[in-house]
């Protein structure tokens, strides 16, 4: 859990990074509702303060219609280490069979 926020970057003014560096998170993945605001936002954030970011494709959303979303996925890679669907995202992330 988390403070709550009033801003549109998690990040700020919450202590949401101090808990990621107290359990040495090292990457984090960001999807939401609005892409065009509060994912690119910390998204962003997350890159200044040195995590490794991945975005999604498919897990977020862009106010105003089709345009909108094509041109925020084509600033994703941009401010983010990695831009992925969900289901590539949890091909990665999974460990293999031992």
């Amino acid at each position: 859990m988390i403070t709550p926020h009033k801003n549109i970057d998690v990040l700020a003014n919450t202590d949401l990074e101090v808990q990621l560096r107290q359990h040495n998170t090292e990457y984090i993945a960001i999807a939401g509702m609005v892409g065009t605001m509060c994912v690119e936002s910390t998204a962003r954030s997350g890159m200044e303060h040195g995590f490794h970011v991945t975005t999604f494709t498919d897990a977020t959303a862009a106010v105003g219609g089709r345009d909108a979303y094509d041109a925020m996925i084509l600033r994703y890679p941009f401010i983010s280490h990695a831009t992925l669907t969900v289901d590539e995202f949890l091909t990665a992330t999974r460990a293999p069979a031992a």
